[in-house]
């Protein structure tokens, strides 16, 4: 029995330094195997016998020298981003993207479809599944690996599915992985979209980005929050952790679909901005403004667009204080669509809300930025997603290791 417990903790051991190896090179680009072990805490022979594995299986390779201590040169090591690929998946209430990523993350192909409204979601599904298969065709040179599948929430991940989506019901209690798994040949794994959004950032940050608590803000039609604690997901017990927009800011107001009332969705998304500006105007449902219209207008000082936004603004500022005295992040990002229609007043009007509410001591330990690299973060990250699963366990995902 001692024997057999010995062998179950040396395989897990040699799982985490392999993970620890493969995400530590991801996060420094190129490094010699000296600075791998100093930088993990490894013992040189171990990260020497690691490394022989994963250039063996092509998931690393070699570069030219590189220059150390004293004079001294050594092979640089890097993540192999030639051999393998990732697909990432988005899902929103109106489009859907699909995109093909190498093992550092880096995109490299992508398409975006529209989702009508009241989809037939079989037939959605199998159209992403067909878009998929192109872009296995397209890169038939190369491997792919894994799908990461960014979703909106409520997003039960227990079950695999959206447990509500506003203005897209017709979602709610689809096994999207089993529907996937069903027309497509390597594994999926699914996620909140804000949890991806957070997990591009920390993947953008680097050096910055030290393991504190990260927290990413994704106002769009809906509004979610994805937390990073270690530099790991926090997701609560379904799964559903930072799920914001379903938080009360007004205990007697509008009643959401959710069951609660006065949610932060029905106060502060992009699809109550756009429907409280057009309400206001009075505008007939086929002369209404978009999402396109705002910065255009906020730049004229127009007073109904400036008097809306600055109330979603304020909304979330609130949010974010709740926010605050409940986990106490070090950096909070608000991104997805309202970072594209005025972040510099974006950020001012959220930071001045926040600051009149909290203790100076917080604000002032606090970083909270409007995105300005919000181009496709989500579908980055759903890649992401994949790109660690496969570094947890790399090699149960080479092909000459797979079962057949």
């Amino acid at each position: 029995m001692l024997t057999m417990h010995r062998g179950i903790n040396q395989d897990t051991i040699q799982e985490w330094n392999r993970s620890l190896l493969l995400k530590s090179l991801r996060k420094e680009g190129v490094c010699s195997r000296a600075h791998l072990a100093n930088f993990s805490g490894l013992k040189q022979a171990t990260v020497t016998n690691i490394m022989k594995d994963f250039i063996d299986w092509e998931l690393v390779t070699e570069t030219g020298l590189l220059s150390g201590n004293k004079g001294r040169r050594s092979i640089g090591l890097t993540i192999n981003r030639q051999k393998y690929r990732v697909l990432g998946l988005q899902i929103s209430r109106k489009f859907y993207k699909v995109g093909v990523y190498d093992l550092a993350g880096c995109p490299l192909d992508m398409v975006t479809r529209k989702i009508p409204k009241h989809p037939d979601v079989p037939a959605v599904l199998k159209n992403m599944c067909a878009d998929i298969r192109y872009f296995e065709q397209k890169y038939s040179d190369y491997i792919f690996l894994a799908l990461g599948a960014a979703l909106p929430g409520p997003f039960i991940s227990s079950k695999n599915h959206i447990a509500l989506l506003v203005g897209g019901e017709e979602w709610a209690g689809v096994n999207i992985k089993e529907a996937l798994e069903k027309e497509l040949d390597f594994p999926i794994f699914l996620e909140h979209d804000s949890n991806a959004g957070a997990l591009a950032h920390m993947w953008r940050l680097k050096d910055s980005y030290q393991d504190q608590v990260l927290v990413y803000i994704s106002v769009g039609p809906g509004i979610g929050a994805g937390i990073i604690m270690d530099g790991s997901i926090y997701a609560g017990t379904l799964g559903i952790a930072g799920e914001i927009g379903h938080t009360s800011i007004n205990v007697n107001g509008k009643l959401c679909s959710c069951g609660n009332r006065g949610c932060l969705d029905l106060y502060a998304s992009t699809s109550a901005l756009i429907e409280n500006i057009n309400s206001a105007y009075g505008l007939p449902d086929d002369h209404q403004l978009t999402l396109r219209d705002i910065p255009g207008r906020l730049k004229k000082k127009d007073e109904i667009c400036l008097k809306y936004f600055q109330e979603a603004c304020e909304y979330i500022g609130y949010c974010i204080v709740n926010i605050i005295n409940t986990i106490n992040p070090d950096i909070i990002i608000i991104g997805d669509e309202i970072s594209g229609i005025a972040p510099d007043l974006t950020q001012t009007l959220i930071r001045r809300t926040v600051k009149e509410r909290i203790l100076p001591e917080l604000y002032d330990t606090l970083s909270i930025v409007v995105s300005q690299d919000e181009d496709h973060v989500i579908l980055t990250g759903a890649a992401i997603v994949a790109i660690n699963a496969i570094f947890e366990t790399p090699e149960t995902y080479m092909p000459k290791h797979k079962t057949l």
